[in-house]
């Protein structure tokens, strides 16, 4: 069976309300319709049995779409400014996990999985709590942000921030 993965744009901005239907295990469409944020809608064609992946499909995509928003606005500044900047220095070093890495293997892939805190809010509440036990606590944690080439997307991020990151890990550093 040949996958459609063909979507039109809409012309109407703002465009209505986006939903994609979808039947078979391991939908693409699914997860698309949870990387862009239309409706995600089960065919009732599909088993019940299989509802729980069809709901996992749109989380991953939700999730994915999140990582590669950071990944180029966030790995554009490190390519750009950054790297640049500390690449042979000792800032470079410190930035290693390990101290025989080389320099080039500090690349944004790196930087996403060891240093920036990137994902949907459980994911970022999740990583400041394993910090903080794996630091022994922490008074503030500063929230760096970039500006994108879209607004409403840094606004969100921080919206986020603070409303569901931020009541997940209030309770650290009380006493």
């Amino acid at each position: 069976m040949k996958d459609r993965g063909f979507y039109m744009k809409p012309y109407q901005k703002p465009h209505p309300l986006i939903g994609v239907a979808a039947t078979s295990l391991g939908s693409t469409s699914i997860r698309l319709a949870g990387k862009r944020g239309w409706i995600p809608m089960s065919s009732s064609l599909l088993a019940p049995i299989h509802l729980k992946d069809h709901w996992r499909m749109v989380e991953a995509g939700a999730a994915s779409a999140w990582r590669e928003r950071a990944r180029q606005v966030l790995g554009r500044n490190y390519v750009r400014h950054q790297l640049p900047n500390r690449y042979g220095s000792s800032q470079m070093a410190a930035t290693k996990i390990d101290p025989s890495m080389p320099d080039e293997a500090v690349d944004v892939d790196y930087m996403m999985e060891h240093m920036w805190i990137v994902g949907d809010p459980q994911e970022c509440a999740n990583r400041i709590r394993q910090l903080y036990e794996t630091v022994g606590g922490f008074g503030m944690l500063l929230a760096i942000t970039q500006d994108s080439d879209n607004s409403e997307w840094d606004h969100r991020s921080l919206q986020l921030l603070m409303e569901e990151v931020g009541p997940q890990v209030a309770d650290l550093g009380r006493a």
